[in-house]
């Protein structure tokens, strides 16, 4: 392992993080191997690894189970990040290639239907400057700056739930009263208790308590319910050291160690604290306008009663192990059940073993966190996706699996990546409780294993970091299903321009 003479006042703020120098000397040894390429089996399709339902089968599940899913749910909603990627095109202005100077010009063209447009226009009002006149005088500087910086809107600082996606007739919303009113469609219990957790950085707490109170009285008057919300910040336990291009620690302008956030993956503990029942989970772009809405209700409820539907089997069995009411028969049955409903592969070793060591290994596949994925049809959409993959025993599984985790050096690996049918458009629920009606400790379930490296930019340099997947590595030994959603369930906002599009516009 490669030593660093850190200092003491190095070693001081690495332990102040809650981490230990080994811990960090330990990453910089992965970003050195660079080896951690996940081995892919196959792509998951359709009837081989993801399922697919009738309009009849959805109804039924619904009927069956959406009133005991309203009861037991709780959303979790990671909305600690800032907008500052979504508007790069802003921040890169006088360096635009010729595709992002027609994006800025439509930018420019379009501004007006942005819902933000009024508050930047007040914003400007207010010291004395004239958006529309800003615009001929082609004082672009201007307009940008109001937009993103603290004399204005400080959009480039504030977190991507603040901003203000859509317009209604007589009102606007944020992203994060999207999801408040997405949530109570699905989560509302029957005395109308919707129960929503929220991470958020600290930097964050007050701007976004400060809004969630502002807004509190509004939506539970109009949705007539009560928004029981818990916030939660990621622990900074969970960063990691950042490196330059040498796999040096990298260090920031005042010459201290740089660390990061260690992506959605560090998630996993507040989600371990949260200690819910039925967990829906999804990204803070990604909503929608009231009119397009209905049909993420009737996918997300799809998802909630498939792993209610799922879990009463599983729960089923397990009580029989534990009562001892087993019979072979049985035990033929949960096999066949691990099989088909939860893709886990049995070995022909495993049916030759005795009736008690078989019990012990349904037992262990049977009694462990359930995730339930939405899984959207692959149009040319960037991200991880849904494959088969092998370990190092041999042991094949149903993983979602980020494209950088992929060796496209290997051009059997590089073809399966090809061939792949959907993508993830993190859109899950999780099971959190056991057989008992006991929290398992979900931190007990993670592939440390499965981590990927990124490269961004800070203070001009090219700077890497580790990241650590919530829905993969975090998730990796989880029971998991996969299950077919349509693409309009999957419209994130990750660029200022995306808020153009006709699913994010008022309907005309």
């Amino acid at each position: 392992m490669t030593i660093f003479n850190f200092s003491t006042k190095d070693i001081k703020q690495i332990e102040a993080k809650g981490l230990s120098v080994e811990k960090v000397l330990e990453q910089i040894e992965i970003f050195k191997n660079n080896s951690k390429y996940v081995k892919l089996n196959r792509p998951c399709i359709i009837d081989d690894g993801i399922k697919e339902f009738s309009e009849d089968e959805i109804q039924k599940l619904y009927n069956e189970h959406s009133k005991e899913l309203r009861e037991r749910a709780t959303k979790f909603l990671p909305a600690s990040g800032a907008a500052t990627r979504m508007f790069k095109l802003l921040q890169e202005f006088e360096e635009h290639e010729e595709n992002e100077r027609n994006d800025f010009i439509k930018f420019i063209e379009n501004l007006k239907d942005f819902a933000f447009y009024e508050d930047l226009k007040l914003a400007l009002e207010k010291d004395g400057f004239d958006i529309e006149k800003l615009i001929l005088e082609e004082n672009y500087i201007k307009i940008i700056d109001y937009l993103l910086l603290p004399k204005g809107l400080n959009y480039l600082f504030v977190p991507k739930a603040l901003i203000k996606f859509h317009k209604y007739s007589n009102y606007i919303r944020t992203a994060l009263e999207e999801h408040l009113v997405e949530t109570v469609n699905y989560v509302r219990d029957k005395k109308n208790n919707v129960n929503i957790h929220l991470t958020i950085s600290p930097e964050h707490e007050k701007i976004i308590t400060e809004l969630f109170e502002n807004i509190r009285e509004k939506y539970e008057n109009e949705l007539n319910v009560k928004f029981n919300a818990t916030f939660s910040f990621q622990k900074e336990s969970t960063d990691t050291i950042a490196v330059d291009i040498n796999n040096n620690p990298f260090r920031d302008r005042e010459k201290k160690l740089f660390f990061r956030p260690s992506g959605h993956g560090a998630l996993i503990e507040n989600l371990n604290d949260l200690k819910a029942d039925i967990v829906f989970m999804k990204n803070i772009d990604n909503v929608l306008p009231d009119h397009l809405k209905p049909e993420t209700f009737k996918y997300k409820t799809l998802l909630g009663c498939y792993l209610i539907k799922t879990q009463n089997k599983i729960f089923e069995y397990l009580k029989a192990i534990t009562d001892n009411n087993i019979t072979d028969n049985l035990i033929d049955e949960i096999l066949s059940f691990l099989q088909k409903e939860l893709s886990v592969q049995i070995a022909d070793s495993i049916k030759s073993l005795s009736k008690e060591s078989k019990k012990d290994f349904i037992f262990n596949k049977l009694n462990r966190p359930l995730r339930v994925c939405g899984m959207v049809k692959n149009q040319g959409e960037q991200g991880g996706g849904p494959f088969w993959i092998e370990s190092k025993d041999g042991v094949i599984s149903l993983q979602i699996i980020e494209t950088s985790q992929i060796n496209k050096k290997d051009e059997k690996q590089k073809e399966i990546l090809s061939n792949a049918t959907h993508f993830n458009p993190v859109d899950l629920v999780c099971g959190l409780k056991d057989f008992k009606g006991n929290s398992f400790n979900i931190l007990n379930y993670i592939d440390k294993d499965m981590i990927f490296i990124s490269v961004k930019s800070r203070f001009g340099e090219d700077v890497k970091s580790l990241e650590t997947g919530l829905w993969n590595g975090g998730m990796a030994d989880w029971n998991t299903i996969f299950i077919e959603v349509p693409i309009i369930t999957f419209n994130p906002v990750k660029t200022l321009m995306d808020l153009l599009k006709k699913e994010h516009q008022p309907l005309k």
